[in-house]
């Protein structure tokens, strides 16, 4: 290995775990606005948002059930299920995931 190369390594994976947080983090925030514009009845921004939440987080069970939710409000049944069968794949064992 190179000298210096164990630094630079360490300082990326270091980075990459920052923006890992940073990620689920803006994941998070996304849902949360997704849940607000959702309770008016502004579906198709809140499947913008749970999709994008979706996109940050690809393993956030509740991203993908509340796009599900959204999907099947708008008549899109097809998408909808693919949400709910991928939120289920990640939690089984949710009671809320429907």
């Amino acid at each position: 290995m190179a000298p210096g190369s164990a630094e630079r390594l360490a300082a990326l994976a270091q980075e990459t775990g920052e923006n890992g947080e940073k990620r689920a983090d803006e994941a998070k925030k996304q849902v949360a606005f997704g849940i607000e514009v959702a309770q008016i009845g502004l579906w198709k921004e809140a499947v913008y948002r749970w999709s994008r939440a979706v996109e940050l987080d690809p393993d956030s069970s509740r991203a993908r059930n509340n796009l599900a939710v959204a999907h099947e409000q708008m008549g899109e049944f097809d998408q909808a299920n693919e949400q709910y069968e991928r939120a289920l794949e990640l939690e089984p064992n949710n009671i809320y995931i429907r």
